[in-house]
């Protein structure tokens, strides 16, 4: 998943995307691309990661 930061948080087109097909994200791995901003986009992957642990998903950390 490819992401910007924006306003500290992801855009709502993201949201849609994962909120609209909400069943089929269960058991899947996920990993996250983010940028944008002074945090390089780490805030709205922290953010994702905990959207994605309440639809069961695996999320991947490189570190």
């Amino acid at each position: 998943m490819i992401t910007p930061e924006y306003n500290h948080g992801y855009p709502a087109s993201l949201k849609q995307a994962i909120d609209v097909p909400r069943d089929e994200w269960r058991e899947k791995a996920v990993g996250f691309v983010s940028y944008d901003g002074v945090s390089r986009g780490l805030r709205v992957v922290e953010q994702l990661r905990k959207v994605f642990a309440e639809l069961h998903t695996v999320t991947m950390r490189t570190r």
